[in-house]
């Protein structure tokens, strides 16, 4: 049996079935979940957006954008495999490991900063496609 020459790293389809979304955090917010002793966070409903509440006062909107750049979550697969050598129809090389494409990310949620004076979160502009028709994704 002939070995690579070069390194093989296999990917599999593996969706997972669950749908995931990339939360993107500010620094402030980042810096402080990474602290000594981290506060607990609440998410509350609002007439306009979902809110994030910090323990020292501070409230963060939650929107969602979409991304034209795909993101792909993998995860190490456990199993071992084999893969078909090149050009040989019956040989394959034994692989460990590799990688399973768990997910596609198409849309991320910001925390966008609110005032203390603001009654209800700042509306984003309406009129693009993906936020008339991604509402119910």
């Amino acid at each position: 049996m002939s070995q690579p020459t070069t390194s093989v790293i296999p990917l599999f389809h593996a969706p997972d079935g669950v749908g995931y979304k990339l939360l993107e955090l500010p620094p402030e917010l980042v810096s402080l979940l990474e602290s000594d002793n981290p506060p607990t966070l609440t998410i509350t409903p609002s007439s306009t957006a979902a809110l994030l509440k910090t323990p020292d006062g501070k409230t963060y909107s939650l929107r969602q954008n979409n991304t034209s750049n795909t993101l792909i979550l993998l995860t190490p697969n456990q199993s071992p495999s084999v893969v078909p050598v090149p050009g040989a129809e019956t040989e394959t090389w034994p692989v460990g490991g590799g990688l399973c494409a768990v997910a596609t990310v198409h849309e991320t949620i910001e925390l966008v900063p609110e005032t203390a004076e603001a009654a209800a979160p700042a509306v984003k502009a309406r009129g693009k496609w993906h936020e008339k028709f991604a509402k119910g994704r």
